[in-house]
């Protein structure tokens, strides 16, 4: 029999890929590379470019239909997070910074960890240098100390939790749509941060320790 459209979301939900670029030209391309060589389907590809003065356009343009591609004035992060988050579609968001690439695997690993209940899942980053090659250590530190589950006790405990920056995260929709759009005057920068202590309050977290 035909499998519904609940049916198929739920057991290959929709991811998007934002990617939020400034003046990152020279990295955009491994970046966007690595987002269409996921070894998942079904994902969505937007790049935000948020005012670049480099030849990012270019380099965003050159793969036409393969992305979404939206150009806006210079804005900061959480602009271009708002802007990138209403364009996309998928039931889980992850936001890749432009100067990060993702391994082939990670949507598929992120979708395999999900379950009901989850507001996020946080994954271990590598080091790399400007040319794509590993460097030694890995974000965070010491991926062991990562907590998962319910956590919001911790993180009232102690202000925080060890987690990871931008790229190494994927958030439930149902989640984003709760804390975006962000206030665009206050978080020039850092966006990020807002998502990822905030996020824990409203579902699980799931954390992949493998590096």
């Amino acid at each position: 029999r035909m499998e519904t459209r609940a049916q198929a979301e739920e057991t290959t939900p929709l991811v998007s890929i934002i990617i939020v670029n400034f003046n990152y030209a020279r990295f955009l391309p491994a970046a966007i590379d690595s987002a269409l060589e996921q070894s998942y389907t079904p994902v969505e590809i937007i790049v935000v470019d948020d005012g670049s003065t480099d030849n990012s356009r270019e380099a965003i343009s050159s793969y036409g239909n393969k992305v979404s591609a939206i150009f806006k004035p210079n804005g900061g992060q959480p602009s271009a997070f708002n802007a990138g988050f209403r364009a996309s579609h998928g039931s889980i968001v992850m936001f890749l910074d432009a100067d990060d690439v993702l391994l082939p695997n990670a949507v598929e690993e992120v979708v395999r960890a999900w379950r009901p209940g989850v507001a996020k899942v946080q994954f271990v980053l590598s080091n790399i240098d400007a040319e794509g090659r590993a460097l030694r250590g890995t974000v965070p530190y010491s991926p062991a100390q990562m907590r998962e589950g319910d956590i919001r006790a911790s993180i009232l405990d102690a202000g925080g939790y060890i987690g990871v920056p931008t790229s190494g995260n994927a958030f439930a929709r149902i989640v984003l749509d709760r804390l975006l759009p962000l206030p665009e005057s206050q978080w020039r920068r850092a966006a990020d941060t807002s998502l990822e202590i905030i996020a824990p309050f409203l579902g699980d977290v799931v954390s992949l320790r493998k590096t």
